[in-house]
């Protein structure tokens, strides 16, 4: 079985549609849904779905992510971002991917029609993923739940919890690179699709020259925000 779980806080329409669609998704599979303190009725909705769980967490996607790992009765996990859509027989090709690889991602595709963006869904795709072995959150990452575990999981930090999980992981082996898309919401550029991914850029390389996390978090978000109030 595949383990599903999927942060939010303050998520109720995109959380609808996340569930509506995993229940198109064949195979057999656990859906953890690990909330972070949602005033908007993201709850609600999770507990109507008989086939989702609801775990509570400090707010934070890695420690939701680890929190729901935790809670997983799965031997694989498979972290989803709500506004991100899994292909039909996704779990098939992850299952396919089992035997010869402990972790692995999906290429990404935006939903809006955008060249630009379709450029770095290119990068991220062939370029992050595929050369240098660093998937984001919003390509699906997966791995087998006792690799996850002895490694420590996502690094507790407020920002960049994707790529501190990819560096760990590409450290025991070559990725399973699922070609079929995810389908990833356009929302984090605003219509800023540009000085949006510039700055994402600069995030990611003051990442890599140890900047603290915490910092980070407050130039990505121009203030001192909280975790409740980042795009999940």
């Amino acid at each position: 079985m595949i383990s599903i779980i999927i942060p939010t806080c303050n998520e109720a329409v995109i959380i609808q549609r996340c569930l509506a669609h995993l229940a198109k998704v064949d195979g057999k599979k656990e859906v953890i849904v690990v909330d972070g303190g949602s005033s908007d009725g993201t709850r609600s909705i999770v507990r109507r779905h008989k086939s989702a769980v609801l775990v509570s967490s400090s707010p934070g996607r890695a420690l939701q992510q680890n929190a729901g790992a935790k809670k997983a009765k799965g031997d694989i996990l498979l972290f989803l971002h709500a506004d991100t859509k899994l292909p039909r027989h996704a779990l098939t090709y992850i299952l396919s991917m089992e035997k010869r690889y402990g972790w692995g991602a999906f290429f990404v595709q935006y939903a809006a029609s955008s060249l630009l963006l379709k450029l770095i869904s290119w990068k991220a795709n062939h370029i992050r993923l595929s050369l240098f072995h660093l998937p984001f959150g919003d390509q699906a990452i997966f791995v087998k739940k006792s690799m996850f575990r002895r490694l420590g999981g996502f690094p507790p930090i407020p920002i960049m919890e994707d790529m501190g999980l990819s560096k760990k992981l590409r450290k025991e082996g070559k990725p399973g690179i699922i070609t079929h898309h995810v389908i990833t919401s356009s929302r984090r550029f605003s219509g800023r699709i540009f000085s949006t991914y510039l700055k994402m850029g600069l995030i990611r390389l003051l990442y890599a020259c140890a900047i603290p996390p915490a910092l980070l978090h407050k130039i990505y978000y121009k203030k001192s925000c909280s975790a409740k109030e980042r795009i999940y």
